[in-house]
């Protein structure tokens, strides 16, 4: 991994030591991996469930992002969608979880483009 890569996802908020030591410190491993989160279809499928008002499957696929994003330590990601996971598995689509999901939108795009920036 070029440092200056590696200093751009510090200085958006990646959570970098503890995500490298679940890649046995391999930034390549890491880099590969945080590459092909381009191509996870869990946000498609979290905005196709959210914009139909299928709460159940909102909740599923937003769980399943949840971890993924967690494993690669994205954590400005992590944050809105920690509570947008919470409000889904209740079954609430009320005015915060909508503050939560054009979060999680917004943080999206901006990992999505700095990955394809890199």
């Amino acid at each position: 991994m070029q440092e200056e890569f590696k200093q751009k996802l510090l200085d958006n908020g990646f959570e970098m030591d503890k995500t490298l030591a679940r890649f046995m410190g391999k930034e390549d491993l890491y880099e590969k991996f945080l590459l092909r989160f381009q191509d996870d279809k869990n946000m498609e499928k979290l905005k196709s469930a959210y914009e139909n008002d299928n709460m159940e499957e909102a909740f599923f696929a937003a769980h399943t992002l949840k971890g993924v994003v967690a494993n690669l330590g994205m954590e400005p990601l992590l944050e809105p969608l920690t509570p947008l996971v919470e409000k889904f598995r209740a079954g609430k689509k009320d005015d915060e979880a909508e503050a939560y999901y054009n979060e999680v939108i917004a943080c999206y795009d901006n990992i999505i483009k700095m990955l394809k920036n890199r």
